[in-house]
């Protein structure tokens, strides 16, 4: 898990980076405005999911039929639900994109890291029966 915990830290400083700067006045293109946040949402939701659920089982993955799904309640209840009761809230194919393609990233380096661990598990496997 060490490549998504690096994915996860470096998702949160880029959040914390853009609140900060917000709160001191920068500002920043249209684009970002509209769409970071969401791009980073899903890859800190997961991130959080797989340490909570990691305390009770540590070889705990999020398979992509999970990752997928909760994508998917994420975008109904921010862009269908949300949109008509709160002013503040938009509905927005483009967040929708971000929410799946941030997952879609996510998924990815929780990959890289399932095949790591795989890879030396299999390792450690030749190492302790080598064949004759």
């Amino acid at each position: 898990m060490r490549n998504y915990t690096v994915f996860f830290i470096g998702c949160a400083v880029l959040v914390g980076a853009y609140q900060l700067g917000l709160q001191n006045g920068i500002n920043y293109p249209q684009w970002m405005r509209a769409y970071f946040m969401d791009l980073l949402c899903m890859p800190i939701v997961f991130g959080i999911i797989l340490f909570l659920l990691r305390l009770v089982k540590p070889a705990f993955w999020l398979s992509l039929s999970m990752i997928l799904s909760l994508s998917l309640l994420y975008a109904i209840y921010f862009e269908v639900i949300l949109p008509p009761i709160k002013a503040r809230y938009t509905a927005d194919w483009g967040d929708v994109f971000c929410y799946f393609a941030g997952a879609l990233v996510a998924y990815l380096v929780q990959l890289s890291d399932k095949r790591r661990q795989n890879l030396f598990r299999d390792n450690e496997s030749i190492l302790q029966h080598p064949s004759s």
